[in-house]
């Protein structure tokens, strides 16, 4: 695992290397909507016309399909994505877990401080998830040491996810941590953080969950978070995504 001393404001001298690739947008493939299916059959020809019960159970079939396909539109909107009654029950669950769910609402971001800069008295949490930042981005891994919190907000605003640790965290919880993370490293910093004593914080742009534990729930769905557009300008000019090829990572990572 790679080290950073505290409060210097470039990967030169924090010991890791500026990642120089060029960020691509990973291009998806286009996926359209199906297309009705089935066309109408003309009748034979016969002499008498079609018989009233077919053409009451083809109206009943188109009606059922119908309300089918309502009801499953209707489910999609309620439930769907990280927003409505998916979000509510999240915050639900993560609180019984005695977790506390923190939304710092918009920002745009972009404004970066220079290598002299204090770090910003506008952050409003600690760790800070949103605001100024520093221009350079901690490579994405994992760490035994801290890393200045001005180069992590950067990481958040490239949409990625930061999660640290206090030092006082059981030594179990962290292990099952380490390992969660392990498994689907992509967009992702792992590092202690002294101030955060015996909590995990679960971070992306403005958003924060910290717990007293790990919790793979929490992590879940701050994972359904990475390399989307996520409110900072810098992540919604890529609604693709980036090429995870092309950025600076720790090596397995």
């Amino acid at each position: 695992m790679a080290d950073s001393s505290k409060g210097q404001s470039s990967r030169g001298k924090q010991g890791y290397t500026v990642g120089s690739k060029g960020k691509k947008g990973a291009s998806s493939g286009g996926g359209g909507s199906r297309g009705p299916s089935g066309g109408g059959k003309s009748g034979g020809g016969g002499g008498g016309g079609r018989s009233p019960w077919l053409i009451g159970a083809l109206a009943l079939a188109v009606v059922a399909v119908v309300a089918i396909g309502i009801g499953f539109i209707s489910v999609l909107d309620i439930g769907g994505g990280s927003s409505g009654a998916s979000a509510a029950d999240f915050d639900k669950a993560a609180k019984a877990a005695g977790c506390t769910v923190q939304d710092f609402g918009s920002d745009k971001g972009g404004e970066h401080l220079g290598a002299s800069d204090l770090d910003p008295a506008s952050w409003d949490s600690d760790p800070p998830t949103h605001g100024p930042h520093d221009p350079v981005w901690a490579v994405w891994g994992q760490y035994d040491a801290a890393v200045p919190q001005r180069n992590l907000v950067h990481n958040l605003e490239h949409a990625g996810l930061v999660i640290q640790y206090g030092p006082n965290v059981p030594a179990d919880q962290i292990d099952a941590l380490k390992q969660a993370v392990l498994k689907d490293t992509q967009w992702t910093v792992l590092a202690p953080y002294e101030k955060l004593n015996d909590k995990i914080a679960f971070e992306v742009w403005a958003k924060m969950t910290t717990c007293p534990k790990f919790d793979q729930t929490v992590l879940d769905h701050y994972r359904a978070f990475r390399n989307k557009p996520g409110g900072s300008a810098e992540s919604d000019q890529f609604p693709n995504g980036r090429d995870w090829s092309q950025e600076e990572r720790q090596p397995g990572w």
